[in-house]
Formats: structure tokens, C-alpha cells, sequence
């Protein structure tokens, strides 16, 4: 009954945010911080401290594309950040892919909470108030952050997440307000077997 899939390069879209309330749909867990929904965005605010927010459903196992437009404002901004492949506590239990991490001064990925040295770079940066287009990938254990059509790093898992706890996205800001419109989460099915003759 559902229009077919929109598969583009082996992707398919498997949620779009349809923001028509005011408040998030049932399927995201707000964890930290206070969150709210307005003219179709998810408005989500750190206040002085983080605010993260976690899509339980549908289930994202393996290979994941979030892709989204993102404004940061606040008098310090930081952390316009994608979680993928994560648990239901959010990004420690995943990869963090940190756009304007540290107070809008580096870009980095972390794996289960620790920064990988070799994605770390303080170029681009967010600017306060303008919409950023961001998309974050795990396409089969290659990592990767592209922000306004350039890649600000990549990075190959050797051991990519994968599996049960590993099933999550969601989004984090640190002592900011970030707003989310636009977002789309394609997944991969891992490559299939050839067929035998």
C-alpha cells in the first residue's frame, strides 16, 4: 500500500520527519534537555548544558544516512552533532559525529565516547544563525560527516558498530539551541549475495 522507496546510490529512505504537532512524534526519547516541535523543525535546546534526543524506531542496525538542515543560535554555540549506530543511552553507546564540537572549534567522530585522533579538524565551522546542511553516514563501516557538500572527515571502522544496541540515531547540542528541519534517515541492506545460476 506504501509508495515505493526512494533508493538513490543503494539507499532507501526509511524515515522522514512529518512534523505536524507541537510536541516530538512517539517514536523519538528526549534525554537530556528540553525539546519541543514548531513550524515542522525540532527545536531542541541545551540551555547550559546538553540536550540529546534519540529515534527508537525504525531500527537502524548496519549501514545509516541521517541527513538533515541544522541552525545553531545561542550566545556559544556547539554541537550541531548526529549520533549513529547508538543504545538507548544515546551517543556513548554509538558514533558521534561533532559538527562545531568544543564550542564551535573542531569537527571530530567519537566511538563509544572516544574521540577518534585521526578525524579531529577545526575546519568548517558553524555559523551562529545559519542553516547548515549536514549528512552523516555510516555506509558500511566508512564514517563519514559532509556538511554544506563537503566532507569534513571520514573514517574506516576496522569493527563498525552493527547490531541490536547499535540500532539508534538521534541528535545532541551542548548549551546552544539547535534546529532541525528537513530530516530524512535512509538505510543500507548490506550487499547481496550473487545469485547462483
Amino acid at each position: 500500500d506504501k509508495p515505493a522507496a526512494d533508493v538513490v546510490d543503494g539507499w532507501t529512505v526509511a524515515y522522514k520527519a512529518e512534523l505536524k504537532e507541537a510536541k516530538l512524534p512517539k517514536d523519538w526519547t528526549v534525554l537530556s534537555g528540553d525539546v519541543e516541535v514548531k513550524d515542522g523543525a525540532i527545536i531542541m535546546k541545551g540551555g547550559d548544558s546538553d540536550c540529546q534526543i534519540t529515534l527508537t524506531n525504525p531500527k537502524m542496525p548496519a549501514s545509516v544516512k541521517v541527513e538533515f538542515d541544522g541552525t545553531l543560535t545561542g550566545d556559544k554555540i556547539c554541537d550541531m552533532s548526529t549520533s549513529l549506530n547508538t543504545g538507548e543511552d544515546g551517543f556513548e553507546s554509538g558514533y558521534l559525529l561533532q559538527f562545531a564540537g568544543g564550542e564551535n572549534k573542531e569537527n571530530r567522530l567519537r566511538k563509544v565516547g572516544d574521540i577518534i585522533e585521526s578525524t579531529v579538524v577545526n575546519k568548517p565551522l558553524a555559523t551562529a544563525g545559519k542553516k547548515h546542511h549536514v549528512v552523516a553516514a555510516n555506509d558500511g563501516g566508512l564514517i563519514s560527516l559532509t556538511v554544506d557538500g563537503k566532507k569534513v572527515f571520514e573514517y574506516k571502522d576496522a569493527q563498525p558498530l552493527k547490531g541490536n544496541p547499535h540500532s539508534q540515531i538521534g541528535f545532541s547540542t551542548f548549551g546552544s539551541m539547535l534546529k532541525i528541519e528537513n530530516l530524512v534517515v535512509s538505510k543500507k541492506d548490506a550487499p547481496a549475495a550473487p545469485a547462483s545460476k
